[in-house]
């Protein structure tokens, strides 16, 4: 009875994972920004929730930011704060994770280091971070997905796409 139980949880995690994803790449051919940001921080809290269900630390806690950073695009504070508070949870979330020992064995710190590079991408908004934080987050999901993480797989198309996203519009800037 558990092990169905179980089953279904995943694949139930993989079904909301996969909406996740979709509605994350849908907000990226927004032109209305309001529409942008809520497609982004539905898509994040369901990646969120798919991650805790499997159990995934790092994806969970690298999707925790993206709702920080989408629900701070939300406010109207100051852009610096907008900018910081990423940063301050990405900061601390990369401490927590190194305290915990999770970047064990040493590819787990390429997504850590993608997980700030997130953080500090909502704060300076250029390509060139998105794409240095997109292939390092590439990097690490795929090396995850090899090592039987299969829900590694929705991260790894997700930066995928960021990352020829962030690449033409760094072309675009030159």
């Amino acid at each position: 009875m558990s092990i169905a139980k179980n089953l279904n949880a995943v694949k139930v995690s993989r079904c909301i994972g996969l909406a996740g994803m979709f509605i994350t790449i849908l907000g990226v051919i927004q032109t209305d920004l309001w529409l942008q940001k809520s497609c982004f921080l539905t898509g994040a809290i369901l990646l969120c929730i798919t991650a805790h269900i499997e159990r995934h630390r790092l994806f969970f806690w690298l999707e925790v930011v993206i709702v920080i950073g989408t629900l701070m695009a939300f406010t109207n504070t100051s852009d610096a704060t907008k900018a910081s508070i990423p940063i301050i949870f990405g900061a601390i979330i990369f401490l927590m994770l190194y305290k915990q020992k999770a970047f064990t064995p040493a590819y787990q710190w390429l997504g850590g280091i993608g997980l700030l590079m997130l953080a500090v991408g909502f704060a300076i908004v250029h390509p060139l971070v998105y794409l240095a934080g997109g292939i390092i987050l590439t990097l690490y999901s795929w090396k995850d997905y090899q090592k039987g993480a299969s829900i590694a797989l929705i991260w790894l198309i997700l930066n995928l796409v960021f990352s020829v996203l962030a690449f033409i519009n760094l072309m675009e800037k030159i």
